[in-house]
């Protein structure tokens, strides 16, 4: 597939690609750096813009549906895992929901 150049962007949507273009570099200049990255506990993408994922899919669901939701990523990362070329990984993620679920239990 054919990267669009600058013009092709700028005649297709005006200025406002290259407006969001420069706030998503903006973003992501902090998350994405040469350090190390803990993919499992703290992966960069999940945090641009301030807030990390998880604690605005908590802020927008009820209590049950933010467990139902902690429960859905445990049960797809165990489901995938055996597919993945380094399936640790994704057991390490399924154990991070399941513990997250874990403390939302014990504090419910």
């Amino acid at each position: 597939m054919a990267k669009a150049s600058k013009k092709g962007c700028d005649d297709m949507y005006g200025n406002d690609f290259m407006k969001y273009k420069d706030i998503r570099d903006a973003l992501n200049h902090e998350v994405v750096s040469d350090e190390e990255v803990d993919a499992v506990n703290n992966p960069p993408h999940y945090t641009a813009g301030g807030i990390e994922a998880i604690d605005a899919i908590e802020a927008a669901l009820s209590d049950e549906g933010f467990r139902g939701a902690l429960k859905a990523n445990v049960l797809k990362y165990l489901w995938r895992y055996e597919k993945k070329a380094d399936p640790v990984a994704d057991l390490r993620k399924a154990r991070w929901y399941l513990d997250r679920l874990i403390q939302k239990v014990e504090g419910a």
